[in-house]
């Protein structure tokens, strides 16, 4: 039923499995593992220095809505937005009678803080024209079924 390998040496098993390498082949595979590691080394640091620097150079539209100064470069006004006793900082964001309120997040990010029922039905319900691409519909549909997330538009069950 199974072939009898007795006869066979274990040195040619080996060189059939594991067919022996020269110096050069050791040194291409060597300098397309640089290159590779190269090139993520390059990517990975101007994706980080355009994340810090862009701020600088590219003004946001949302400069000019009132909100605290950050307290971290790096955190921004996440913690004291999500501290659990933090409600000192939600005091003064709501003393100035605004209904939307700047705050920055991390790494410089400008976000909003919406808290006023009218903007947030227009936000959430009435003006919310979500585009997504054909194919992540139809993915969704197929996966979960014609719900929330795999149909567009007006649809009703």
């Amino acid at each position: 039923m199974y072939a009898d390998i007795s006869g066979i040496r274990k040195d040619a098993i080996d060189k059939a499995i594991f067919p022996p390498c020269n110096a050069s082949d050791i040194l291409v595979v060597e300098a397309m593992l640089h290159f590779i590691l190269q090139g993520l080394l390059i990517t990975s640091t101007s994706w980080v220095l355009w994340r810090i620097i862009r701020p600088y150079i590219s003004k946001s539209t949302l400069r000019n809505i009132p909100g605290p100064s950050p307290s971290s470069f790096w955190r921004g006004n996440l913690p004291e937005l999500f501290d659990r006793h933090g409600w000192d900082f939600q005091d003064t964001i709501d003393k100035d009678g605004q209904a939307v309120v700047r705050f920055t997040g991390m790494f410089r990010k400008q976000c909003l803080y919406v808290f006023d029922p009218k903007a947030l039905h227009h936000i959430v319900l009435k003006d919310h024209d979500v585009q997504r691409p054909p194919w992540f519909t139809a993915a969704i549909r197929l996966t979960f079924g014609p719900g929330v997330l795999g149909v567009l538009g007006k649809y009703n069950l």
